[in-house]
């Protein structure tokens, strides 16, 4: 009986011993796979509402910029529109330098939110310059996936709000003076009241805007005025 319950003892400590060695063999192994699967890890958005990426513009208003300028992510976290938000500025950055991307709290960090009056989450904070020289400039952007992917959405055009913002960060204001008195076409009340709302927008409409989104400051300049001389800040 003795001898018995010590063939039971041996197998059962082998069979303990072999499940024990399995286990760390399966450890090692998985241990391998997440390494491999680290370095190796490559995402890539096919979707047809993807974000947009740096274009050439953007790019070469970050390399002129005389000083580096600092993107402030707020956003929960986890968060899939922030993992968009910081691939664009890491791609961003990495092709232009000058920059530089940190994630905040808004509630961790209330004293750096309050400075830039963060009250949401989804808010981008560009810096640029310190102490009295410091500019900002702020982005909103929805941190629900589906919303900021849909229709118009700021992800689709993310490049083009980043480009308007870095403009008005980087560039100093100018002013670009509208000429007006001989019913022009850039003079919204050339169009004739009958047909006010009925007729798209103009063109020479949207030409004012952009040019505000290229940080002039549009003014109009009348006869009057012009018959003195052009504006010398024009």
């Amino acid at each position: 009986k003795s001898g018995s319950d010590e063939g039971v003892e041996y197998r059962r400590v082998r069979e303990i011993g072999w499940s024990g060695l399995t286990v760390a063999l399966a450890a090692s192994f998985l241990m391998v796979t997440c390494q491999v699967a680290s370095e190796r890890n490559h995402q890539k958005d096919v979707s047809y509402f993807k974000t947009s990426a740096p274009g050439d513009s953007t790019k070469h208003i970050v390399e002129a910029s005389q000083e580096p300028i600092k993107v402030l992510l707020f956003f929960p976290d986890p968060n899939e529109v922030k993992d968009q938000v910081r691939g664009y500025f890491e791609s961003l950055a990495s092709s232009a330098g000058h920059m530089s991307i940190e994630e905040h709290d808004r509630f961790r960090d209330a004293e750096l939110a309050g400075k830039y009056k963060v009250t949401k989450d989804g808010v981008i904070v560009l810096v640029r310059g310190t102490g009295d020289k410091e500019k900002s400039q702020t982005i909103d952007v929805d941190t629900d996936i589906k919303k900021a992917r849909t229709g118009a959405s700021k992800l689709r055009n993310f490049d083009r709000e980043v480009n308007t913002v870095l403009m008005k960060l980087v560039r100093e204001k100018r002013k670009a003076y509208v000429m007006t008195g001989h019913g022009e076409i850039t003079d919204p009340e050339s169009v004739p009241p009958e047909l006010k709302g009925k007729i798209p927008e103009r063109r020479t409409s949207v030409f004012k805007r952009r040019l505000a989104e290229l940080n002039y400051e549009v003014k109009d300049l009348g006869l009057i005025d012009l018959a003195k001389d052009v504006p010398d800040d024009a």
